[in-house]
């Protein structure tokens, strides 16, 4: 049984963003998947989408370094979306590199989850997955 419903991908990456579809699928980590290559279309996406709709996403999978929008103001976006319909997705940050820096600024938002580093495998979306804390980002720094 999948661990979330509706997964959204954001990587403006293509390939990052079919492996990333390919190990969800085979974990079966997600029933679904809506994928983005561009930070505008997911953040319209997310903000047109009712939290109460069948295919609101309840996991975010977003890579960290991208032009335009990074990561980081995404996920502010998505704090003043989710403070304002009160439902928060648990999110996964996916990246090839990860500072310090990085991680103290994640750990303002406590709906990451955790910090996958790519490359991507099955294992990284095993049954534990959905159950790590925020307390349990991982990454070499």
């Amino acid at each position: 049984m999948p661990s979330y419903k509706n997964a959204l991908l954001l990587d403006d990456d293509p390939i990052a963003l079919m492996v990333c579809e390919r190990m969800i699928r085979i974990s079966h980590f997600a029933e679904t998947c809506i994928n983005f290559q561009n930070t505008a279309e997911a953040l319209k996406f997310f903000a047109e989408t009712p939290a109460d709709s069948p295919s609101y996403p309840d996991i975010l999978l977003i890579d960290l370094h991208m032009p335009f929008m990074d990561g980081f103001e995404f996920l502010q976006k998505i704090n003043e979306l989710g403070a304002r319909n009160g439902h928060f997705p648990d999110v996964y940050v996916l990246s090839s590199t990860v500072y310090a820096d990085d991680e103290n600024r994640l750990n303002r938002f406590p709906f990451v989850k955790k910090i996958i580093l790519k490359p991507l495998t099955p294992e990284h979306f095993d049954s534990d997955a959905a159950s790590t804390h925020h307390q349990d980002i991982y990454a070499p720094l």
